[in-house]
């Protein structure tokens, strides 16, 4: 095998016995799985048509294990499981999909986390790529857009992803919720009154306000702005 290996690396051809060899492992019919694996094996086949590229793939690598009789650990029997209760229940009642505020949150989380600087976002690549996907299926969006690094991406995300992101960016979904200076207050920033115009907004990584400082437009970090004057007792 290692000398066949070698050849095909070269760009030689097979001998006439190697590739006869060849053939005839490829034609080999695979063993079948050993019988204690054959009910959980049987779920797995079932559950692909109903996961997501990524989990399919993950559930096709446990399913190889099990038919070659390979014993998994316990994490990964359970991350099986969960997988695959999955899969049931998206075949029971269809895929997951965010309510509008969920939806709306999870776009804003996705913008927040989008906007954080270079070294965070390497650093964190599963949680920038659920922004991503939820940005490029966010509401009025085209499916000409719908694309991640430069590849096209057609499955929506899922509950996972909003869920990641609206723990990532709490503080800043808990600003837009519940926003600590209404449109029109004054707040203090740096012991200098500015007035904010808008609501929230992503920016930064974080929860910014639009505001008037020094009659020009200027985005403030929430935490960055105080309510009382920082001289008052």
């Amino acid at each position: 095998m290692e000398d066949m290996l070698t050849r095909v690396e070269r760009g030689d051809g097979l001998s006439p016995r190697q590739r006869a060899w060849l053939d005839e492992l490829c034609a080999t019919e695979p063993p079948p799985p050993p019988p204690t694996a054959i009910p959980l094996v049987a779920r797995c086949e079932a559950a692909i048509e109903h996961l997501t590229s990524t989990d399919e793939r993950i559930v096709r690598d446990f399913a190889d294990r099990l038919r070659r009789g390979w014993k998994l650990s316990e994490k990964q029997a359970a991350w099986l499981e969960r997988l695959l209760e999955k899969a049931a229940e998206v075949a029971l009642h269809g895929p997951w999909q965010p309510d509008p505020v969920t939806q709306a949150e999870g776009l804003f989380a996705a913008r927040v986390v989008l906007s954080r600087e270079g070294g965070w976002k390497n650093t964190h690549p599963g949680t920038v790529l659920a922004a991503q996907r939820v940005f490029a299926w966010r509401p009025g969006g085209v499916p000409s857009e719908r694309y991640i690094n430069g590849v096209p991406t057609c499955e929506p995300p899922d509950e996972w992803c909003y869920r990641k992101l609206l723990e990532v960016a709490a503080p800043a979904v808990r600003e837009l919720r519940e926003p600590r200076f209404p449109s029109g207050e004054l707040a203090w920033l740096d012991g200098e009154l500015v007035l904010v115009t808008g609501v929230p907004e992503p920016h930064a990584g974080a929860a910014c306000y639009p505001t008037l400082h020094r009659g020009a437009p200027l985005l403030v970090p929430s935490d960055k702005l105080r309510k009382r004057s920082p001289g008052a007792g």
